[in-house]
């Protein structure tokens, strides 16, 4: 089956700060919360476009591990195993449901959903420093609607990262395309060097 229709800007898009949450471990990971997974996958291939299909369900001791079956409308079907351990104060079901989103979850990274945050490289230093730029913007945002001076924002983390990726698959598709001269337009020499509105334009203009 062809993967030629799936739109892989979207596949790539960084999940935003609130969309992820630090994990229990000694490296203090971090993982996107399920809802959040959902709709990239209904933004990507379409809602009713995709399915998935429990193929194995065990439960050991206080965990539950299941074999699950992402079936999209279009891609190959991707087969992974996922696992959850029983809270206290939550039940079996729960369990299972948990167990099944973390197989959905693995099958969506082999498409690069989420991608960023799987190879570890949003540590939980890097999600907090992306939570605080959120509310320092936020702030800024309130202040200057209140106050006749305003100072423009600066892109945030997640919009540097998505322009820098999606430069690199222009220029994989363009050998000609001159990122340099891009800039140049908003008189920056790189992405983090853009404020909020002009990474917003510039992202828009590299989709297209």
């Amino acid at each position: 089956m062809s993967t030629a229709n799936i739109n892989t800007n979207l596949l790539l898009k960084p999940f935003p700060a609130e969309a992820m949450r630090t994990i229990a471990g000694g490296a203090k990971l971090t993982t996107i919360k399920a809802g959040y997974i959902t709709e990239r996958i209904n933004e990507v291939w379409g809602h009713g476009n995709w399915t998935f299909e429990i193929l194995e369900t065990e439960k050991i001791d206080d965990e539950v591990i299941c074999k699950v079956q992402f079936c999209p409308s279009i891609g190959l079907p991707i087969t992974h195993y996922g696992g959850s351990k029983k809270i206290s104060g939550k039940t079996w079901g729960d369990t299972y449901k948990s167990a099944v989103t973390d197989a959905l979850t693995k099958c969506a990274s082999y498409y690069g959903i989420g991608n960023e945050v799987f190879k570890g490289n949003i540590d939980a230093y890097t999600l907090a420093k992306m939570k605080n730029e959120n509310k320092v913007t936020t702030s800024q945002v309130k202040s200057n609607s209140t106050n006749t001076t305003t100072t423009t924002a600066k892109a945030s983390a997640s919009q540097v990262r998505y322009i820098e990726t999606l430069m690199a698959n222009k220029k994989m598709k363009m050998p000609d395309f001159d990122i340099k001269q891009t800039f140049s337009k908003y008189n920056v020499k790189s992405a983090a060097d853009l404020d909020k509105m002009q990474a917003s334009q510039l992202i828009e203009s590299l989709q297209k």
